[in-house]
C-alpha cells in the first residue's frame, strides 16, 4: 500500500474519531438538560413541603446526590483534555506554540512518513479523549437512570405533602 493510500484511510480514522468526540459533547448537553431539569423540579417541590416525613427525606435526598453525581460525571467528561505532541502539524496546542513562520516552514517541509506518522498518534490520542469522554457520560447516565425510582418517589410523596398542607 502506498503512504497516499494510508494516509487518506487514517485521515478518514481521524475524521470519525472526531465525530465521535462530538457525538459525546451532544450526549453531555442532553444529559445535562435533563439532569438540571429534574434537580429543579426536585427543588422547587421541596421547597414548598411543610411536612417531611421519612419517604419524602430518603427520596428526595436520594435522587439529589445521584443527579449531583450525575452533574459531575458530565463535568468530568466535559473537560478538555489537551495533552498532545508538541511538535506536530496537526495538534492545535502544538501549532500554536509555534510562531507562523515556523510553523509554515515545517508544513511545507513535511514527508509523507511524517505526515503519515503524527496522523497516526493524532489518531491513537483522539480515540484516547474519546474513550474517556464516554466512560464519564456512561457513567452519568447510569447514575440517571438510577435516579429515576427515588426521583419519582420523591415528586409523588412532595407532590401529596403539599397538597395535604394546602388544605389544612
Amino acid at each position: 500500500m502506498e503512504d497516499n493510500e494510508r494516509i487518506k484511510i487514517i485521515e478518514k480514522c481521524l475524521s470519525r474519531l472526531l465525530s465521535w468526540i462530538s457525538s459525546a459533547e451532544t450526549k453531555i448537553a442532553t444529559f445535562f438538560a435533563i439532569d438540571t431539569a429534574m434537580l429543579g423540579v426536585l427543588a422547587a417541590l421541596a421547597s414548598r413541603c411543610e411536612k417531611w416525613k421519612t419517604l419524602n427525606s430518603c427520596s428526595t435526598i436520594s435522587a439529589g446526590i445521584l443527579l449531583l453525581f450525575s452533574l459531575l460525571f458530565l463535568a468530568i467528561a466535559t473537560f478538555p483534555r489537551l495533552k498532545g505532541p508538541k511538535n506536530s502539524i496537526l495538534y492545535f496546542g502544538g501549532i500554536a506554540k509555534k510562531c507562523i513562520e515556523q510553523y509554515k516552514t515545517e508544513a511545507c517541509d513535511l514527508e509523507n512518513n511524517q505526515y503519515l506518522d503524527d496522523l497516526i498518534f493524532q489518531c491513537h490520542r483522539n480515540a484516547e479523549i474519546a474513550m474517556k469522554k464516554f466512560i464519564w457520560i456512561r457513567r452519568s447516565a447510569i447514575a440517571l437512570f438510577i435516579t429515576i425510582i427515588p426521583w419519582l418517589i420523591a415528586i409523588f410523596s412532595l407532590y401529596k405533602s403539599t397538597l395535604e398542607g394546602a388544605q389544612k
